[in-house]
């Protein structure tokens, strides 16, 4: 890890002492947790307890035990330190990552476990109800009125309103779980010794396949058939 690299974090806790018994025990946290939702350092005898600000984002550096907050989006970054007479420290990592229906386009494709499936609806608009063309879907249609009448305070319409403009479109596109094992190369379910036989071909002709791509490297290589060989041997 470089001395410069930060991990994002939920919420730490850092316990000190300041002289004799006498100690301190300081608490960051995001906006969105609480303190009760983990242990936080024991404080020795007659502590102060000092909560900061809630953050806005939060990271940690384990090497330089520095904290890098602020408290709002795109605020300016807040540093602390507690290495000098650091006697505890409690954080977690952020690694609750979004289900894949929870996630949108780009991140779905950035997960090898998530596929993203487009759903997309071309219609007319003059298929569409009056009510359904006022809907923000069907936004490139639009309310026409066959009859205009004028009085002194504006104009009125004495016809039928109705929905113009052309076709609309609607995407109902999502992002689900894949439904392929990578390395399961004839997707029997199994990874085993005729699935490293098919990535060793891939590798010969220098060909590629997402299946057999196992460290994600958009390459298929023998890196790949060793971590194929390790899920045969630990299974």
């Amino acid at each position: 890890m470089l001395l410069s690299e930060y991990l994002d974090i939920q919420f730490s806790s850092f316990s000190y002492t300041i002289g004799g018994s006498y100690g301190s025990c300081v608490k960051f946290k995001k906006s969105e947790y609480n303190f009760s939702d983990y242990g936080a350092c024991s404080c020795a005898w007659a502590a102060n307890v000092s909560n900061y600000s809630d953050c806005y984002e939060l990271f940690y550096n384990p090497q330089t035990k520095m904290i890098k907050y602020n408290l709002s989006e795109g605020g300016e970054y807040i540093y602390r330190n507690f290495s000098s007479d650091y006697t505890c420290h409690i954080y977690e990592e952020e690694v609750n990552m979004p289900e894949c229906y929870e996630m949108e386009e780009s991140d779905c494709n950035s997960d090898n476990s998530c596929d993203w499936i487009e759903n997309i609806e071309t219609g007319s608009c003059s298929s569409l109800s009056l009510s359904a063309c006022d809907l923000p879907e069907y936004g490139s249609c639009y309310s026409d009125c066959t009859n205009w009448g004028s009085y002194y305070n504006g104009m009125f319409c004495y016809g039928t309103m109705y929905c113009a403009g052309g076709s609309y479109q609607t995407d109902d596109s999502y992002c689900e779980e894949s439904q392929f094992q990578l390395g399961d190369m004839n997707e029997d379910s199994t990874i085993n010794i005729q699935d490293i036989v098919v990535v060793v071909n891939l590798v010969l002709n220098i060909e590629y396949n997402i299946l057999a791509d196992m460290n994600s490297d958009s390459i298929v290589n023998v890196l790949d058939i060793i971590q194929l060989v390790n899920i045969i041997l630990n299974n």
